[in-house]
């Protein structure tokens, strides 16, 4: 009987880890190991509960690679994955661990930077903004430069989730239709 039951704890136990494994993966970038776009969407709604309750403030910036398809036609699907997962490398490496990354989809990604104020945020952004800007990088014989186009919107208290992202995206696209390396905020108030 004792047998019996171990070896019941043990199959809920991987029962269990298959599960988490399951829901990991659903909310994971293949390509990049990144949150998927249901990653930063359950992310951003525990982020903006918590700076509700404690009247936090924070920075969602959107990105888009500029120009990723002519990359994609030129050098190949290998060459557009090596800079989608380096764009990731970048973004995540000059965050800080409390922050989140996420790759949306095709060429697009967020960064959520939570307990920022807008100031401190904005200048974080900034920073990534040069980082990328100044990349290149190299995939066989050529060095291809990255281009991206970002834009941001500040969140405190009562933002709501799709507003922001709105807000963030139209930020973005300002930015990218401008041909300029422009940071735009568009800042969240109460809706």
């Amino acid at each position: 009987m004792l047998n019996f039951a171990a070896q019941a704890e043990q199959r809920i136990a991987e029962q269990d880890a298959r599960i988490h494994r399951l829901e990991s993966l659903s909310m994971t970038d293949e390509l990049t190991g990144l949150l998927n776009r249901r990653g930063f969407s359950f992310g951003l709604k525990r982020a903006l509960q918590s700076a509700r309750r404690h009247s936090e403030e924070g920075i969602l910036a959107f990105i888009d690679l500029d120009n990723f398809k002519s990359i994609n036609d030129t050098y190949g699907h290998e060459a557009g994955d090596l800079i989608l997962r380096r764009t990731g490398e970048i973004l995540t490496g000059n965050v800080r661990k409390t922050d989140l990354v996420s790759r949306l989809g095709g060429d697009e990604f967020a960064v959520l930077l939570v307990h920022s104020q807008r100031r401190d945020g904005l200048s974080r952004i900034a920073i990534l903004d040069e980082k990328l800007n100044s990349t290149s990088y190299k995939y066989g014989d050529v060095r291809i430069p990255i281009r991206a186009s970002f834009g941001a919107a500040h969140y405190s208290g009562w933002s709501e989730p799709e507003p922001l992202m709105r807000k963030a995206d139209r930020a973005m696209y300002k930015n990218k239709l401008s041909r300029r390396r422009n940071l735009h905020l568009i800042s969240q108030t109460v809706d």
